[in-house]
């Protein structure tokens, strides 16, 4: 847990550490997700990252996030990147995961329901 240390991105570099389950970034100064090493953390299940500055893109974040298989929870309220409520639809539309059936992935914040996901995913054809 580094919660509330004033971490910013560029004084953090996670990639040495391949083996992380979870990691609790909640409450520092980060602003870009893509400057903190976090890609190819394949083990990643849980991130904390919610009362940040973070004002990566969201097509960014989605294409991190679709780098973590095993991720099952990422909070990320309260940060420049997800304003509103349209956001986070935003982002779970961009997740390429989402468009299928099985996703280990169920919290962005809170639960994604099932009438969240993309149509395609929900049996839906457009």
């Amino acid at each position: 847990r580094m919660a509330g240390w004033g971490i910013v991105a560029e004084a953090a570099n996670f990639q040495p550490f391949q083996a992380l389950v979870e990691l609790d970034l909640s409450g520092n100064q980060i602003q870009n997700l893509l400057e903190l090493g976090l890609q190819g953390l394949a083990l990643l299940r849980v991130i904390c990252l919610h009362n940040n500055e973070i004002d990566t893109p969201l097509v960014a974040v989605a294409e991190l996030i679709q780098g973590w298989p095993s991720l099952e929870v990422i909070t990320l309220r309260s940060n420049p990147c997800m304003r509103t409520d349209d956001d986070r639809l935003k982002l779970i539309g961009l997740i390429p995961s989402f468009r299928m059936t099985a996703t280990t992935l169920y919290i962005i914040d809170t639960p994604v329901t099932p009438s969240e996901r993309p149509p395609a995913a929900r049996g839906v054809s457009i």
